[in-house]
Parts: C-alpha cells; structure tokens; sequence
C-alpha cells in the first residue's frame, strides 16, 4: 500500500499552483503517473464532475504476462484540497506500458453497399490533398527530388485515390442501424511511397500535408546519410521530396534524440538532442516555420537527450526530464551509475513560444523521475481533462519498446483509460528476448475500482512497433519484430529485403528479429484485434528508428528505420477506405478556438453519421506526442450542412494542429481538413 502523497509547489506561471508527489514502495514498482495544474491559463471548467485524480503509481517495468503483477497506487483527493491527505487503492497489474485513452462507444454499424457502388470506394484521397506547393514561397533553400520509380508491391497497386465526389444530402443518425458493408479490398493497400530522402527517424505532420523528417547527424562509414545531417521534407500525394541543405532542421546543433512538437501557427519545436558537445548539442533548442521554411535555434538551461514536450492549455510546452548526456538512462552497461548526479536530469521547464523564452529548470517532478531512473526517459505526458498533466516515467517504450496511442474521447471526455500492447517479455531484456502479444487496459477514473482487465491477445507478438490512430477512431499497429530490443547491436547484419534489394550492415545493425510485415488493427468497441494474416502486408522491414503516421487523405505513412538504412516510404490504405464513396469536405475554418462550432459544408452519397477530430502527428522512438483524437457532437446536419460542436476548455483541445474528419453511415471517412486550434482569447476565425 502507498504512502500519502506529499504534496510540492510547481511555479504558478509555469507549469501549475500544485503538484503531488509519492514517496511509495511498490513492488518492483518504478513507475509513476503524476498530475499537475495547467499553468498561467484561466480556470477552465473541468470535464467531470467528479474530484480530479491527481496521482497513480504504475508498476515496475518488469510486470508482464508471464511475471506476477505488481500494484498500482492510486491517490485521489478533491479538487483544491491540496492539503488533503489522500485515499489510497490497489489494483492489480498486469503489463506496463501504455497510453492514456478515454473508452470508445461502439461504433455505428455499416450499411449494406451494392457490389458496384463498394468497387467504385477507392477514395479521392491524392486528388483531395494538398499538393507542396509552399517551397515557391520560401524561396529556393532546398532540392527537390521526384519519385519516379515505384517500389515494388506487397498489396494492391501504386494507383493514386481519386474516386469522383458525389452530391447528396447527409441525416443527423444518433444510433445508425444498419448491416456490414460489403468490402472489395478488405485487406487494405499498401504501395510505395518512393524515396523519402533522408532516413525517417523522426516524422511531423505540418498544416499543409508535408512530413518533415530527420536522421541522425549520421555515421558515412555506415552509409546512414550522404551529407552527415539528413533533413526532408516529403509530400505523400505527390511521392516528392524536398531535401533541406547544410545542416537543416539539426541547424548544426544535432537533433537526434530529441523530442518535438508542433504549435497551433503551424510551426515545429524541437528540445534537446544528441552530441559530444554539451552547450550546443544536447542543450540544442530549434523551431522550424513551416510557411516560411525559417529554422531558428538557441540552447536550454540544461542538456535533455530523450525529453518529452506537452503542450499545455494555455499554448507552452511543458519539457520533462530527459538525461544530460548521451546514453545515460535505461539498463545499459555504459550507464556510469556514479555519475548519476552529474548525467541525470530530473527536471522540467516550460517553453512560451508567445515570447521565445524557457522558464528556469524546476524540480517539481524530480521525485517521480529519479525514482524511475535509470528507464524514465521519453516519459508519456498527456494534458488532462481536469486541467492537469499525466506522466508515465519508469519504463520507457525505448527500453520496453511497446505500443498503444489514445483513443478517440467522447463527450463529456471524462472517462479515461491507459491501453498496454506488447513490448518485451523480460524486463532488462535481451536481442533473444521474445516479444510479448498481451494487452491490457485500465480506466483510470475509476478511483478504487480501477483494475486492469487483460483483453484479447494481439495476433502477432511485437517489439517496437508503432501504433496510429486511423480515421475511423480504430488503432493500427506496424512494424517492429517478435523479438529483440530498442537499440543498435554490434554485430554485423546482411539484410535482404522482401522487395529483393539488400543491405549489408557493418555496425550499428538491428538489435530486433523475427521482423513482421503485417499490421494489426485494434477496435476498441469490441476490445478486439484483426486476426492473423487480415491485412496486407508492407514490403520492408520497419525496425528500431522507424515512424508512423496518419496523413491527412486517411492513409497511413510508415518510413525509416536506420538500423536498415531505409530512405523509403510506405502508404497505407485501410479497409474502411474501401467500403463505400467518401464524403467529400468542401468547406470548413481553418482556425478556430475550443467550444467554437465547427460549421462543414460537404457532399456525400451515403448519410453523414459521425465527426472526429485528430491531432496531427508528431513521432520518434514510438512515442507519439500531444497525440489526442475526439469525437465531435453532431448539433444539425442538413442539405450538405454540419454544424459540430467543440469542447469548450483548452483542457480538452489544447492548443494545436487538427485533422477533421467526416463518416459515413457505412465508417467511410471524408478526407480531413487541418485546421488551427488557437488558446482561449486569441481571436482569430477563417474557412478553409
């Protein structure tokens, strides 16, 4: 059983008016999922009426199926009684890693489709997209390549999507009833993305539909990149890629494992980094304008090699933790445990981009973070509905390389869950270590009930995959192996790929086997995965140092991998993409604020039935940040009309980059429109 939490002071303007921290003796425990007040914004209502769960404490990451599970303490106390002291519960666990996610309804079920009219689905995606037409305008800083030869295939064809639109008019349906569709591709489609450049391991999603990405400053005795840094940025309709001259979004100042998000003005934040020098590499800061193509840098207070950055409701970034120099976290033989006090870096700082200034390193946080050293890098951070920050720090998807993302919330957003998928095992596990397949879930604003429930095993064990979100509020998971760990192994690996090109490694070569080419897709209304050999499967191996992410046309974009030197792309097309004619979205703002409606004017064969709204990706090491999904409230629908509602707190829609989406009766999606949520007292409003 935990101790009371005690309770600290975060700086008001910062980050929060409180924070409480456990000083607990788990069992094997080296978790902690801590909850602080958002910082300098005006009260906001909170989603729930209940009091605020302001602490867990998750377990050990040594807690797998094949292990007993440790405890989870859990603290409640009531909102503003932070001198309260706090209940107490258990529940049992039985896997650690996982995200945030609220529970999903059970999703509209799908019309019956003709034979014709399901043939004819193949979406007007790539027509729909946006084409890079924005380089004109940022003068002529990088090279542009076009892909003209296409990779061969695992699935499908390389044909572009562009299904006709056709005019209709959509009824409001609060409970479709309706059949499975019929569904000519029910595997899905991949096809080649041509060459992406640069080795993808980082990816962000920007306003106008590119995918900046980056690699390592590089080693050329390896091969990794030609120019030493490696910078990209690719357009996924056109399979064109524009690559960034001299040091791009490194700025000389080397970027690699470092943590990055995107602002609501279309602009990318990039903290900390990787280096033998201190003061310009792990201390690197640098933003990235993507309507002008501008890179900016400086330097943070201290060096953070794997930080995660959040961003607050009132629009900072609240940076976490991170170590002070290279490798210097997770269970690794060069980890110099007397150097502790010198290499860690159990502290946070919030970054204002209205100024372009750090508040000073705080240690607000420094008892979660020390006590889940030396696995507390890439900590999970998430806003949450009550104004606070969760934090997941003690085993870090680098080091237990599991999956799981957030599911879409449903109003009123105020129940939550923390899904686990995979990963290794064996804590402290080896390159032989084989893959974990469990699942498991647990509502954290259960209070005393909470408990986790074990669901149906994934089809595949899997290390190191990723896992995105999809347009119909399902989970796909990609990539990895069955078995291994994150990192590069000494040892030499010939690699010979399913599309018949090669690669011999010499030296920092894939520490992960059993590679896997099929995804699986998760439905979080049935708690189900797609079985074994459903989907199609994609033709290179996406290995440590590889991404994922959902693009704007509902396909699904998979690159990099450095460990197989992989300067590729991958597109995705789901099932759903095929069950019926895609609604079209002509007309929607492009920036709006929380509890603004949405007003969508579109056309449609099928009825309009649903509305998601999706943060736009931003990914490294499978940890997706700021990512948040929510479903809309559908408040008239009429004559190719639709008026959705936004939650009204930035606690639920913090400011940022979003995707919306509309679906038909039968889950076909629209292609998004990505529109800008600004903090509450911008004014700002305009259609796209």
């Amino acid at each position: 059983m935990a101790s009371p939490p005690q309770t600290s002071k975060l700086p008001r303007t910062d980050v929060a008016s409180f924070l409480r921290s456990v000083g607990a003796e788990l069992r094997a425990a080296d978790e902690f999922l801590c909850r602080t007040g958002a910082s300098g914004a005006a009260p906001q209502p909170a989603a729930a009426a209940a009091a605020p769960l302001l602490l867990q404490a998750a377990p050990a990451a040594s807690a797998v199926a094949a292990v007993p599970p440790p405890a989870i303490a859990t603290s409640v106390m009531a909102s503003g009684s932070k001198g309260a002291a706090a209940a107490t519960a258990e529940a049992e666990v039985a896997s650690l890693m996982g995200l945030m996610l609220p529970q999903q309804l059970a999703p509209a079920p799908l019309a019956p489709a003709a034979a014709a009219e399901a043939a004819a689905a193949p979406a007007q995606a790539a027509a729909a997209a946006p084409a890079l037409g924005a380089a004109q305008a940022r003068g002529s800083h990088r090279l542009l390549l076009q892909n003209t030869k296409a990779l061969p295939q695992g699935s499908g064809s390389n044909a572009s999507f562009a299904a006709p639109a056709e005019p209709g008019t959509s009824t409001v349906f609060d409970t479709p009833a309706s059949t499975e569709a019929a569904n000519p591709v029910p595997a899905g489609q991949w096809e080649s993305g041509g060459n992406t450049g640069a080795i993808y391991i980082y990816a962000t999603l920007m306003k106008d539909g590119e995918v900046i990405g980056w690699s390592n400053k590089g080693d050329k005795d390896n091969g990794w990149t030609e120019d030493g840094w490696g910078t990209a940025v690719y357009n996924a309709t056109s399979k064109t890629v524009e690559l960034m001259p001299k040091c791009g979004i490194h700025d000389c100042k080397n970027a690699f494992c470092s943590g990055q998000v995107t602002t609501w003005d279309n602009k990318m934040l990039v903290f900390g980094g990787h280096g033998p020098d201190f003061d310009k590499d792990i201390t690197g800061f640098r933003t990235y304008d993507s309507g002008t193509g501008k890179i900016t840098s400086t330097t943070m207070e201290s060096g953070r090699w794997y930080p995660t950055p959040v961003t607050l409701p009132d629009g900072k970034v609240l940076v976490i933790g991170g170590v002070a120099h290279n490798g210097q976290a997770g269970y690794f033989d060069n980890v110099k445990v007397n150097m502790r006090d010198t290499y860690d870096n159990p502290t946070i700082t919030v970054y204002d981009p209205a100024t372009g200034k750090f508040s000073p390193d705080s240690r607000d946080m420094a008892d979660q973070l020390e006590t889940a050293w030396p696995v507390h890098t890439y900590p999970h951070a998430m806003v949450t509905p009550d104004g606070g920050v969760w934090l997941s720090a003690g085993s870090s998807l680098v080091k237990r390389a599991s999956q799981g993302l957030m599911l879409p919330m449903f109003p009123p957003y105020d129940k939550i869950e923390f899904l686990a998928m995979g990963g290794t095992t064996e804590d402290r596990a080896t390159p032989e270590t084989p893959a974990s397949d469990k699942v498991h879930k647990i509502e954290l604003t259960a209070g005393k009930d909470a408990k986790w429930e074990e669901l149906q095993d994934m089809p595949y064990p899997r290390v190191l995959g990723d896992a995105v979100t999809l347009c119909d509020g399902t989970v796909m998971v990609v990539g990895g192996g069955g078995s291994g760990i994150a990192g590069w192994s000494p040892k030499p690996y010939f690699y010979r790929f399913k599309d018949g090109t090669t690669w011999d490694c010499k030296k920092l070569c894939t520490d992960v086997h059993d590679f896997l080419y099929a995804p699986t897709i998760f439905d979080p209304a049935t708690n189900k995965f797609t079985p074994k050999g459903a989907l199609a499967e994609h033709m290179r191996p996406r290995l440590y140092h590889a991404t994922s992410l959902l693009l704007p046309d509902c396909r699904v974009f998979i690159a990099g991998g450095d460990v197989s030197n992989d300067r590729t792309a991958e597109l995705y097309s789901p099932p759903h993409l095929f069950k019926g004619p895609r609604p079209v979205i002509s007309s929607v703002q492009d920036t709006i604020k929380p509890g603004d409606s949405l007003e969508v004017s579109y056309t449609s064969t099928d009825p309009v039935t649903k509305a998601l709204l999706l943060r736009t990706g931003s990914i490294t090491h499978s940890m997706s940040f700021d990512h948040r999904s929510l479903w809309l409230t559908i408040a008239s629908n009429a004559n190719g009309k639709l008026t959705l509602t936004t939650p009204a707190s930035s606690n639920l829609l913090p400011p940022g980059m979003y995707m919306v989406v509309i679906l038909s009766n039968k889950g076909v999606p629209s292609v998004a429109k990505t529109l800008s949520v600004t903090p509450l007292g911008t004014t700002t409003s305009s259609s796209a």
